[in-house]
């Protein structure tokens, strides 16, 4: 979440760099499921990118990890 983001897009990958997630609603969370309705993906390490740009039309990347447990 956020204030005075205008855009949004944010894609979950594997490590292998397979699509797992791909959104554009900051509302919207990734489920640990493929593209959120799918089958569960394995546990393990995916990569996040996120991509924002706020009101004043600077643009702003985030990368990282998430490590997958239930």
């Amino acid at each position: 979440y956020g204030f005075g983001i205008s855009e949004f897009q944010m894609n979950i990958y594997s490590r292998w760099g397979g699509l797992i997630y791909s959104t554009d609603n900051i509302e919207d969370g990734w489920n640990g499921k493929f593209d959120n309705s799918g089958a569960k993906v394995q546990l393990g390490v995916y990569v996040y990118y996120i991509k924002t740009k706020d009101v004043f039309g600077a643009l702003h990347e985030y990368t990282g990890e998430v490590n997958l447990i239930r």
